[in-house]
């Protein structure tokens, strides 16, 4: 449903860029955002926040690792699909890859 949506409200010649914001779009419509992070240079955020943050990341947040480590898109490109400033884009790479780091590494020992 997600993919065929997406390419109803995408068209047929959009750029990747546009391409998946239709798709985030589409994504939030069906399931929602769920959480929100903000970020305002001045948080600082431990290991323990982003733990419990988890469970109910936000859509952005997942989506954003998905489109730099699995599409390959740049930080620049993800920051004009998610409408977040580029420093956002980074930070939520940042703790993103990190939790799945752990992730795996609890799975494995």
């Amino acid at each position: 449903m997600l993919v065929s949506q997406t390419y109803l409200e995408g068209g047929q010649s959009k750029t990747a860029v546009e391409l998946f914001k239709a798709f985030r779009n589409v994504y939030l419509r069906s399931f929602g955002q769920e959480a929100t992070i903000e970020h305002d240079g001045s948080v600082m955020i431990d290991d323990q926040d982003v733990a419990r943050v988890t469970v109910t990341m936000a859509a952005d947040f997942k989506l954003t690792v998905l489109l730099a480590d699995v599409v390959g898109l740049t930080h620049a490109e993800i920051a004009q699909v998610i409408g977040q400033p580029l420093a956002t884009v980074r930070m939520w790479l940042h703790w993103g890859r990190k939790l799945i780091g752990q992730e795996v590494n609890e799975k494995v020992n």
